[in-house]
């Protein structure tokens, strides 16, 4: 999901967005709705600065990269762990068999 601006912040459906922020920042829903509100307020006030402030919307849509790739590296390291340790498992109860 790119939001390039404030303007497209704002169009986006409040579910969507809802659901993106809780799951990029692995909060539960209610923390992602207050952020939610956050963001729109912000939005919403910013739409009145015009276009001068546009090198912080590439400054938060790199951040938002940023989160992603790591939210993305985060997963992989999780599903290595979880292999390690089911065939970990696997070892032990075949040792004790």
């Amino acid at each position: 999901m790119t939001l390039p601006s404030p303007v497209n912040l704002l169009k986006v459906d409040r579910d969507e967005l809802i659901h993106q922020i809780a799951k990029s920042s692995r909060r539960k829903l209610s923390t992602a709705k207050k952020k939610y509100d956050q963001l729109i307020q912000a939005a919403t006030q910013a739409k009145s600065f015009g276009a001068g402030v546009q090198t912080n919307f590439y400054l938060i849509q790199e951040f938002i990269s940023f989160i992603e790739f790591y939210d993305k590296k985060m997963e992989a390291l999780l599903q290595q762990m979880t292999s390690l340790v089911e065939e970990n498992q696997g070892r032990t109860n075949r040792r004790t068999a």
